[in-house]
């Protein structure tokens, strides 16, 4: 009876999937929320622990066009304007270029903890999100998820 009501579920979640957007969700079968909370959480602090933040800055300059200037007289009168005129300000944003180093070691680290990721398209309808949500918590075979609600955490 609960495989037919696993097997319904999943059949329902198959309805309104689309697989425009795909999400990499963290996969592990049998798995608990808690469990790949714990393990998420382990790795990320672990992570920053051992590959620290190196926030540094990367200047974009100025980009700057004069444009041409247009005039058109009409009797004893001209009148002139700039046509193609382009401006656009200097950026210095700053960014952690240690960043995808960590990237790659979380993966490594929830691997070495027997996770994974797997590609599931997201789930675009209310009732889908529902139905996967209903067995979100233990996470059943892979063949059984077929989409993830984005808005669900556990998904990069």
């Amino acid at each position: 009876m609960k495989s037919a009501t696993l097997l319904t579920a999943a059949g329902i979640v198959l309805a309104g999937c689309v697989s425009s957007n795909a999400l990499n969700v963290i996969y592990k079968e049998g798995s608990s929320r808690s469990q790949r909370v714990s393990a998420v959480d382990a790795c990320r602090i672990e992570g920053l622990r051992k590959i620290p933040q190196a926030l540094t800055t990367e200047y974009s300059p100025e980009y700057s066009k004069p444009g041409a200037e247009q005039c058109r007289t009409t009797g004893t009168t001209t009148k002139c304007r700039r046509v193609g005129t382009v401006s656009v300000p200097g950026k210095v944003p700053p960014y952690d270029k240690n960043q995808k180093m960590r990237e790659r070691f979380m993966t490594r680290c929830l691997t070495a903890k027997g996770f994974g990721f797997i590609e599931v398209p997201q789930c675009v309808m209310a009732k889908d999100k529902k139905a996967v949500r209903k067995f979100v918590d233990r996470q059943p075979p892979r063949s059984q998820i077929a989409c993830w609600p984005a808005d669900y955490p556990l998904h990069r």
